[in-house]
């Protein structure tokens, strides 16, 4: 639940407020889809972006994770509260609609891999998850991203490839379940 939590103050409300705040002026019948990617966009950046300064300033840390998600929480909903992105969000109902679809829809295709989480808890299904899951459980545990990692008993320079949603991932694991499944699933 606090990664959930977690997740929807980082990545939810961000999302919300910056695609309000970015399609304002280009809502309309006539644009459709525009408030639906640009919450999307704010969201995954706002999450990413914030996680990945912060591991690269302070180092991820329970607090500093809880602090970022509050401060991203508050700004967001004063944010929201501003006429200009109630105005927007109003006018952009038919892509809020689509977007509780579209997550539905998203759910509905996860259930069969969420039924066999409930069953095996311990791990992800593919190697390649699971290669990802230990580079975000190793960047939780230093508290930034590390020089180096092992990789099948030896030691290699840290794959950097997908930083932000390594730290990320990482953020999610501070606050959440120690194993870090759910946070590899989120």
């Amino acid at each position: 639940m606090t990664t959930l939590l977690a997740l929807v103050l980082m990545g939810g409300l961000p999302a919300v407020a910056g695609g309000a705040a970015l399609a304002a002026r280009a809502v309309g019948p006539d644009r459709p889809g525009v408030l639906l990617t640009r919450m999307l966009a704010a969201g995954v950046v706002t999450w990413t972006m914030g996680t990945g300064l912060l591991a690269r300033t302070v180092g991820l840390s329970t607090t500093s994770v809880w602090t970022l998600a509050v401060a991203l929480g508050l700004v967001s909903l004063v944010v929201i509260a501003l006429p200009a992105q109630r105005r927007a969000l109003r006018q952009g109902w038919r892509d809020l609609v689509q977007g509780v679809g579209v997550a539905a829809l998203g759910l509905l295709t996860w259930a069969p891999v969420a039924l066999l989480n409930k069953e095996v808890t311990w791990s992800v299904f593919a190697p390649t998850p699971w290669y990802y899951l230990g580079l975000a459980r190793q960047t939780a545990e230093h508290g930034s991203v590390p020089a180096t990692s092992m990789e099948w008993g030896t030691t290699a320079p840290f794959l950097d490839d997908y930083h932000l949603l390594t730290v990320g991932t990482a953020s999610l694991i501070k606050v959440g379940p120690a194993d870090g499944i759910l946070a590899a699933h989120a």
